[in-house]
């Protein structure tokens, strides 16, 4: 700081090399206060300098400015050129700067400008070549390296995805071979009657004492083309099952597009010369889409032919179901869970359950409702018309011998 007196005696903390500038007559800071930037000696810079005048004699301050030179040179020395410009009444053309002074001046600067409104001050930022150079520099440096170990990383991990499903792969043909897999029977009852009439065959992967569900490993069993062998392994069980059943009752099995497309089914069937066409029936899941609808058809005509028969599972929530009935000719269909679960709700996907027992009643279809677990669902169901039933409220899905346990009349 210093001061000067109206005779123009003074003194200053900051030397005798300090140069000030003629300082106006006004004040615009108000109150005797003003505001102006040193002049520039030598390789100096300019600094701001805040001013106080009363009768002549003048007190001034020399603000540190060091905390932006410090700013603009990170993250690189020289990268930077700043101006502040003051645009208040009585600063007009006020101007301070800090940085590389040669940066406007390239060929290909880049610029920003900020205007602060509150206190009239304009700030505008130039960088160039210099901060181009540094950025291409840091990212040979660091980039390089760490684009190497991303791919490491992401290789590692797709080797670990790799590893996996080989894994798994390897797990399920092990299964197959030592028939881990094995059919689960739930029932379904026609409440009309106040019986059991079927069974929907659930398949569930033995490991040890342990009963894997099927969400685990099934839609891998597909993509690894796995789950012929393991629908195989299921009807040829059924089968040796069946007579231990309670008479008159019928099991479904689940078929993919991929049994269908391949004939699958047929060959199995006529290798045990056409066993039970009326206690066998198939239910088609429309977890993938039926590429080859043509082959499909003549697999679904020949059983039709043979006496066996064919349900759509979990109708609605996958592709083509009433594309399927058509096509396909079936009559008969099995409506999802999802759609269960809304009875008794506000959830707008009980108007696509009603919208389903509409057209199934429309179309004579025969509905089978999956999933029923209340009183409130069952009467619900009943009302409309739809007497065949299945779920957690009868009963669970469980092994032949834990159904030998369970009779027709014992059911809810």
């Amino acid at each position: 700081m210093g001061i000067k007196t109206k005779t123009g005696m003074g003194c200053s903390s900051l030397g005798s090399d300090l140069l000030l500038p003629d300082l106006p007559n006004d004040t615009p800071m108000g109150q005797g206060f003003g505001l102006t930037t040193t002049g520039a000696m030598h390789d100096t810079e300019q600094e701001l300098l805040v001013y106080f005048r009363s009768n002549g004699n003048t007190a001034y301050w020399i603000l540190d400015s060091s905390w932006i030179r410090e700013i603009i040179n990170l993250p690189c020395r020289d990268c930077f050129y700043i101006e502040f410009l003051h645009h208040a009444p009585g600063s007009e053309g006020l101007i301070f700067e800090r940085g590389n002074r040669s940066v406007p001046k390239e060929s290909h600067v880049h610029f920003l400008s900020v205007m602060d409104t509150q206190h009239q001050v304009e700030q505008k930022l130039w960088f160039g070549k210099k901060l181009d150079d540094y950025a291409r520099e840091k990212i040979f440096v660091y980039g390089l390296p760490l684009s190497i170990l991303l791919g490491v990383l992401l290789a590692g991990a797709y080797w670990l995805y790799l590893s996996y499903h080989s894994s798994l792969k390897s797990m399920l043909q092990r299964g197959i071979a030592r028939q881990e897999f094995i059919p689960f029977y739930q029932p379904i009852v026609d409440i009309n009657q106040g019986k059991i009439v079927g069974y929907e065959v659930l398949v569930r992967w033995k490991k040890g004492k342990e009963f894997i569900p099927p969400a685990a490993f099934v839609e891998h069993a597909e993509a690894c083309g796995l789950i012929i062998p393991i629908t195989e392994s299921l009807l040829q069980q059924v089968l040796q099952q069946l007579p231990e059943l309670e008479s008159g009752t019928w099991v479904s099995i689940n078929l993919v597009a991929e049994h269908l497309e391949q004939a699958h089914v047929s060959r199995v069937l006529q290798q045990h010369n056409w066993p039970e066409p009326d206690r066998l029936k198939f239910e088609i899941t429309e977890r993938l889409p039926i590429a080859d609808i043509d082959a499909a058809k003549q697999e679904i005509a020949w059983l039709t032919e043979r006496g066996y028969s064919f349900k759509i599972d979990d109708f609605g929530t996958g592709y083509g179901g009433f594309k399927y009935i058509q096509a396909l000719g079936i009559d008969s269909i099995k409506i999802d869970k999802m759609f269960t679960d809304t009875i008794g709700t506000n959830d707008l996907k009980r108007g696509v359950l009603d919208a389903i027992i509409a057209f199934g009643m429309e179309s004579e279809l025969e509905m089978i409702v999956e999933g029923v677990e209340t009183a409130e669902q069952v009467e619900y169901l009943k009302k409309r018309g739809i007497f065949l039933l299945q779920g957690y409220y009868f009963a669970r899905p469980m092994p032949v011998e834990e159904l030998k346990t369970v009779k027709s009349d014992e059911v809810p």
